[in-house]
């Protein structure tokens, strides 16, 4: 049994503390009270000494999980109790949002995810054979330039492809019950495409400033002050994209999020304790 994660537990509770709160107190993150709570981990030997003193008991008492005379009551996490932490202090992980998501993905896509993540890999590859080819066939500086271009071109594509597919693969699905759950999730996807298209557009503009020279492709300094100021303006667009995208994301799933934790019946909460109680009893085996 995990017994000192279970009393660990009971002594928090009983001062009314969180696991943030009782992080701060010795300097680590809540992950890690978490971690020693559900036994998947067990604290150093420099933070027994400050974890006792701060709940008023002995090192040797903690390690038994409580003292000889008095069994320490069993850790118990109701819905309620898990609901509350599992938001205020953040204790979801990938995983645990990649087995909701898991549950809930249909068959279909996960075909249709291999062949993204597929045509992805090609675009990537290609770019990179394009530019080796040119320089192994060609010597001329503004033949290598040209599949540069070419080749950012398909690394930027690919990125979109690859971070669109893997935001549907991770999110689109989750049981999410806000009314306009997936068309956030679409309209997420758009944003950050978009910024990386920019992006992408933004450095290919820019290495075209390269072909400016005397007596090359381009002459015309207002052409080449042109590539330099939309390079920069493209740049400017994708930190928008970026950054807006991401600002209003996370703003619409933190409510979205504590809407479904304070539903009775939430299929999000019920997959995270079950995942919980899993990697507890896997420890206990352990031990």
């Amino acid at each position: 049994m995990n017994r000192f994660g279970n009393y660990l537990y009971t002594l928090r509770r009983g001062k009314g503390m969180t696991q943030a709160e009782l992080a701060d107190l010795l300097g680590i993150t809540n992950k890690a009270v978490s971690k020693w709570e559900t036994g998947e981990a067990f604290p150093e030997t420099a933070q027994l000494v400050p974890l006792a003193d701060i709940f008023g008991v002995s090192v040797d008492d903690l390690l038994r999980g409580g003292s000889q005379t008095e069994e320490a009551p069993e850790k118990k996490e109701p819905l309620e109790e898990v609901r509350s932490e599992i938001w205020t202090e953040k204790i979801y992980s990938e995983e645990e949002i990649d087995r909701i998501a898991q549950k809930y993905r249909p068959e279909s896509w996960n075909i249709k995810f291999a062949l993204l993540i597929g045509l992805g890999i090609l675009l990537a590859a290609a770019g990179i054979v394009a530019l080796v080819l040119a320089g192994v066939l060609s010597g001329k500086e503004s033949v290598h330039l040209f599949f540069a271009v070419i080749l950012i071109a398909c690394l930027t594509l690919a990125a979109g492809i690859f971070t669109a597919a893997g935001i549907i693969h991770e999110r689109y699905f989750l049981p999410v019950e806000a009314e306009n759950w997936k068309a956030r999730v679409r309209r997420f996807i758009l944003f950050m495409v978009a910024g990386i298209i920019l992006g992408g557009a933004g450095i290919c503009v820019f290495l075209c400033s390269g072909f400016y020279a005397e007596g090359g492709i381009f002459e015309n300094k207002a052409v080449l002050a042109a590539c330099i100021g939309g390079g920069l303006a493209l740049f400017a667009l994708a930190a928008f994209f970026f950054v807006y995208g991401g600002i209003t994301w996370d703003a619409f799933c933190k409510k979205a999020f504590e809407k479904e934790y304070e539903k009775e019946q939430s299929e999000i909460l019920k997959i995270i304790k079950e995942l919980t109680i899993e990697k507890s009893s896997k420890k206990e085996k352990e031990l």
